[in-house]
């Protein structure tokens, strides 16, 4: 037998082999028959190798047979479980003929394009889920969390990207009996399945920080000082634009007298365009300390500028009416802040409007009584002067002073 009838007898059973590829249906086509073919491919490769060089006529002849078979690639993908047999025979990677892809492989490069997008979408989100959930003080849950989520990012981006990822998976999907043709879809679906959850979090996170200002609040009512801080904190870590949680820590750092930190708060939650009826409370409550702190700061130009912001905000609200305390409020501190700038006549008339609104008010009775002295209305004063003393409360810091001063002037008249 001549060195080169190994090579005829290889390729005359290639051609064998296709022919009845070609013309058999599905059906009368066995696993052996597509076994049988690739085999065939094997051993024609290993007596091409060993061939430093072939015949020109027998290359061309290969390249067709080839074609051929490249033709009824699906089907010999469908026939046979290419992966299992990759598996047992470790094919070289150059044999092509074992790497037939299914009908539905051909479409893995969409699948894996859409694992990278949905693993690329869930680590952003991990980045500015954590962020949030970390900038302030890391409690038991905002730990688990943020770990939770990065293992789980870990898992599915390992699984779709990695080979160690994807052979630990592939394993668990032939323990599982699903077919391989199914196992980039499967990836697929666990990415995005992470990214939906991971957005599902992100997107539950102002519900979060609303019970975060809720637990702050009972920390406040049972003397909690630090702990309700830090529950603000956390609120406004999650959901940034929250007014109500600005506003509670402003009035935190208040009571502790930091008075600079508090500022920065209500100066934020009165920038914050309010959504709802809540909001717009909190942010005209935000107006209004703000302001106080600055006429106690003696900065009565950016007072008045800050009250007629909240007057500007309740006026274009239709409901504004229904609760007239934030814009009595804002009147006070603006009839104060002309008292102090010594607009005597601008004082009077806008007290006697928040008056209108509150007309049991203690401080601004207090406060008119001293713009009716400012203006030597002595009578005015003595009035307002009682009208303090009925309604002011000592235990509010900002009317015990102004209580004391009314106290005096009806003792002098007294004597």
């Amino acid at each position: 037998m001549t060195e080169e009838n190994p090579l005829k007898l290889t390729l005359e059973h290639y051609q064998r082999s296709l022919l009845v590829l070609e013309s058999s249906s599905s059906s009368q086509l066995s696993e052996v028959h597509a076994l049988d073919i690739l085999m065939v491919r094997d051993r024609l490769q290993e007596i091409i190798d060993s061939h430093s060089q072939l015949p020109p006529d027998l290359l061309l002849e290969i390249t067709k047979f080839d074609r051929r078979l490249k033709k009824r690639g699906e089907l010999i993908a469908k026939l046979i479980n290419l992966v299992e047999w990759r598996n047992l025979l470790k094919p070289d990677p150059e044999a092509w003929w074992w790497w037939f892809p299914t009908r539905w492989e051909k479409f893995d490069w969409l699948w894996n394009a859409l694992s990278i997008t949905a693993i690329t979408i869930s680590l952003s989100l991990i980045v500015d889920t954590s962020t949030r959930l970390l900038s302030a003080k890391p409690d038991t849950f905002s730990t688990l969390a943020v770990v939770g989520q990065s293992v789980m990012t870990l898992l599915a981006g390992g699984g779709a990207l990695t080979k160690a990822g994807r052979e630990a998976l592939e394993k668990i999907l032939i323990a599982l009996s699903i077919p391989p043709r199914f196992w980039q879809e499967i990836s697929c679906g666990l990415a995005w399945l992470l990214m939906l959850s991971l957005l599902g979090l992100n997107a539950g996170l102002p519900r979060i920080a609303v019970m975060m200002n809720q637990d702050g609040m009972e920390d406040i009512e049972a003397g909690r000082i630090e702990t309700a801080a830090a529950n603000f904190q956390r609120a406004i870590a999650l959901k940034p634009d929250y007014a109500q949680a600005h506003l509670n820590l402003g009035m935190i750092y208040e009571e502790l007298r930091d008075f600079e930190r508090a500022i920065v708060q209500y100066e934020i939650a009165s920038n914050i365009k309010p959504t709802n009826e809540a909001e717009r409370q909190a942010v005209l409550q935000a107006y209004s300390n703000l302001s106080r702190r600055k006429i106690l700061d003696q900065n009565y130009s950016v007072a008045a500028s800050v009250i007629l912001s909240g007057l500007d905000l309740i006026e274009t609200e239709p409901n504004a009416a229904s609760d007239p305390q934030p814009t009595y409020e804002l009147l006070k501190n603006l009839g104060w802040t002309r008292l102090e700038q010594g607009r005597l006549e601008q004082a009077e008339t806008i007290l006697q409007d928040a008056l209108k609104l509150e007309p049991q008010s203690g401080e601004a009775h207090c406060l008119l009584a001293e713009t009716f002295a400012a203006q030597g209305n002595e009578a005015a004063a003595i009035a307002s002067s009682r009208q303090c003393m009925a309604y002011a409360d000592s235990l509010n810091p900002n009317e015990d002073a102004l209580l004391g001063q009314a106290q005096e002037r009806l003792q002098e008249i007294s004597r």
